[in-house]
């Protein structure tokens, strides 16, 4: 039986007063239209899904949570509570005078893991998507050194064209853990596969494959499986992870249907190698205390 950490995941209620891009107007995104999400994904609804595909744990990662410096309290609360999630990662604007304090008040909460940085690029006012690469701006490098000596890791969203500039981080701060998230929106390509190689040479990089459906909304097992064999034979298991995206990416399909693809995928890998893509890397490096 293969044991199973949800390596990325959201938490949010339109009614709690906390996730205000649930209540205005639906906007354009990359990946469609901001009314699609559920307006309802509480830890109730997250539970009930993981545990009917045998989730033994999570990570939760920031949701545009208001007030920021609110969300690890709020989330500490949770996992207190409900068990989950066993991690989870908070919203620090690095470029702040007071990045460093909120790192430190963020870290003093026991599931606290580390930070997420969106950091999209190339920017496209129709999808209301900024153009920002923050990775040499000097105050940018300071929030992020304070995150590397609080011991945080740093989940990022970027772009295929954006790698090559994140190995170059990689390996200037070599004790900070980094985390590319959802294949790096990503589906192959030069750009994709020259940096995913570039990348695969610093050890302290490692891969979340999620979140499919933002780029192909009618992703499969089929269209995701070179992605993923590409990236074994970079990174090896031990250095990648697989999470729902949920409830982002149940716009596209529900929880066990992404499940289900995810294992039609890496249907053919040996039970080691489906042990550490589900469950022990996340464990590994969001330490997660009883999941190993």
């Amino acid at each position: 039986m293969i044991r199973r950490i949800d390596a990325h995941h959201h938490l949010w209620d339109a009614d709690s007063g906390h996730h205000p891009m649930l209540s205005t107007a639906p906007v354009a995104r990359f990946w469609g239209n901001s009314g699609e999400l559920p307006r309802h994904y509480a830890i109730d609804a997250f539970a009930k899904d993981a545990r009917a595909a045998g989730v033994v744990a999570s990570v939760h990662v920031e949701a545009a949570f208001t007030p920021p410096e609110g969300e690890a309290a709020a989330m500490q609360a949770v996992a207190d509570a409900h068990g989950f999630p066993q991690a989870f990662l908070t919203r620090v604007d690095l470029v702040s005078p007071d990045a460093a304090a909120r790192i430190a008040a963020d870290a003093a909460f026991a599931n606290w893991r580390g930070i997420r940085i969106t950091a999209e690029w190339p920017g496209d006012p129709a999808l209301n998507r900024p153009a920002r690469t923050p990775f040499a701006d000097v105050d940018w490098l300071k929030g992020y050194a304070a995150l590397g000596a609080a011991g945080g890791v740093a989940d990022l969203m970027v772009w295929p064209e954006q790698l090559k500039a994140v190995a170059g981080l990689a390996r200037a701060h070599t004790d900070t853990q980094i985390v590319i998230e959802h294949f790096a929106l990503g589906e192959g390509g030069a750009p994709w596969d020259a940096g995913m190689a570039e990348l695969a040479d610093s050890p302290n990089v490692a891969v979340k494959l999620s979140g499919p459906g933002l780029v192909r909304r009618d992703w499969s097992a089929a269209t995701i499986r070179p992605m993923i064999l590409r990236l074994i034979a970079l990174f090896g298991c031990d250095r990648l992870m697989i999470g729902s995206n949920a409830p982002v990416d149940l716009v596209m399909a529900d929880y066990a249907t992404i499940v289900a693809r995810f294992d039609a995928a890496i249907g053919d890998r040996s039970d080691a190698e489906k042990q550490a893509l589900w469950h022990d890397t996340a464990a590994h490096i969001y330490r997660i205390p009883g999941a190993r």
